[in-house]
């Protein structure tokens, strides 16, 4: 985050969804006014309507970059080399499309995920595959090819 916040003079605000309080902390202090944090701890008391609310207090009219890191996802909807979350990929999809009817979209990524070089057998892969083409719909459902975005 601390790199992309340094070096993108055009990026105005970092959402993080998903992390545990502690990860919070390790945010460089020069960035925090940039960041806007919701930790796992509190994704486990919120709706998802109370999710998306978030979003749109915090991006108003902006523009949109998703970066989806599936280790927040929980081990019955990834498997990963890292801490595992504890969100549903059902509460992870109906985020993504509603924030991708909602607002315009620059780009997406997802990472994270066990790789064959790090243990992962085919059964890992077919997981993480699944979760992958389904977050890439939900993100892509509502964005008109014809719009520009």
């Amino acid at each position: 985050i601390y790199d992309s916040v340094m070096e993108l003079p055009l990026l105005k605000r970092v959402i993080l969804i998903g992390p545990d309080e502690e990860a919070f902390s390790r945010v460089e202090s020069e960035i925090q006014e940039k960041v806007e944090f919701l930790s796992r701890e509190k994704l486990l008391e919120m709706e998802e309507a109370q999710v998306c609310a978030f979003v749109s207090r915090h991006v108003g009219k902006l523009p949109l970059y998703i970066s989806v890191d599936k280790d927040v996802l929980c081990k019955d909807d990834a498997d990963t080399n890292w801490s595992q979350g504890e969100m549903t990929l059902d509460e992870l999809l109906g985020i993504c499309r509603d924030i991708g009817s909602k607002y315009r979209l620059l780009g997406a990524d997802i990472c994270g995920g066990l790789s064959e070089e790090n243990g992962g057998t085919d059964s890992d892969q077919a997981l993480n595959y699944r979760s992958i083409k389904a977050i890439a719909e939900a993100i892509l459902q509502h964005q008109d090819s014809d719009s520009g975005y």
